[in-house]
């Protein structure tokens, strides 16, 4: 069990007679870039449920689940929480709408008595302290394109390194669905921290070719788990408009 989000089942070895799976295996890089390339011809927007487990402190926090609209031009990401919010219930992050002194700023609609007190929502700097409180991660960096970007950028830049290992581990299923297995692992020197792993396993949809769910551990056995981040319930090109956001 991860948390108490997702079940990580049984990973079938690799099937070199399986087309993708013998170019996954020869080049497991070359393999993650073309699904980056792949990602931006076809994805203009998507509606899902976004899956979220983090480590703090010690701990890890309740599973947070998000009822997700995304946009990729103008960069839009509206987020609404539907399980375990930490200070918000919804946030809404649109590249240039809000601006304050050179700072992009988020609508956020706070959690609790706060969100009784402000009614219309309260406008917070995207890179700041309260920002911070509702994710780890900067809104700005939401997305299915983000995140293999940022996954090959670091990859790339780790690869002179004798600790870092990208391979294919083969095939498993997550939300019902057949995906290709990752692991990557890094050189680690931070004992607790939800930032940076020591192994992380991506599972790349078969179907979409985009990452739909990333575990990242402490540890070389997968026991210290740092955060998952599993993308559920995806409807692509939904054709959403300035009004869902």
């Amino acid at each position: 069990m991860v948390g108490d989000t997702f079940s990580l089942g049984p990973i079938a070895a690799p099937n070199p007679r399986d087309p993708l799976q013998r170019e996954a295996l020869a080049d497991p890089l070359g393999f993650l870039q073309s699904c980056a390339a792949r990602s931006r011809e076809f994805i203009v927007d998507y509606r899902c449920r976004f899956h979220r487990l983090e480590k703090r402190g010690e701990r890890l926090d309740p599973g947070e689940v998000m009822d997700v609209r995304f946009r990729e031009s103008p960069y839009s990401v509206s987020m609404r929480w539907i399980q375990n919010p930490r200070e918000a219930d919804s946030i809404c992050y649109v590249a240039g709408r809000w601006n304050q002194g050179g700072r992009s700023l988020a609508l956020v609609e706070p959690h609790g008595v706060l969100g009784w007190l402000t009614p219309g929502g309260v406008k917070i700097d995207i890179h700041g302290a309260r920002a911070r409180s509702v994710s780890e991660r900067s809104i700005d960096q939401f997305g299915f394109q983000k995140t293999i970007d940022r996954i090959l950028e670091l990859c790339e830049s780790m690869e002179s390194d004798p600790e870092f290992r990208l391979r294919f581990l083969g095939t498993g299923r997550l939300d019902g669905r057949e995906s290709l297995v990752f692991e990557r692992r890094l050189p680690y020197h931070h004992p607790v921290s939800p930032s940076h792993d020591r192994i992380l396993l991506l599972y790349i949809d078969r179907e979409w070719r985009v990452t739909t769910g990333c575990f990242a551990f402490a540890d070389d056995d997968r026991r210290d788990l740092l955060g998952s981040y599993v993308t559920t319930d995806v409807e692509f090109n939904a054709g959403l408009t300035e009004e869902d956001f």
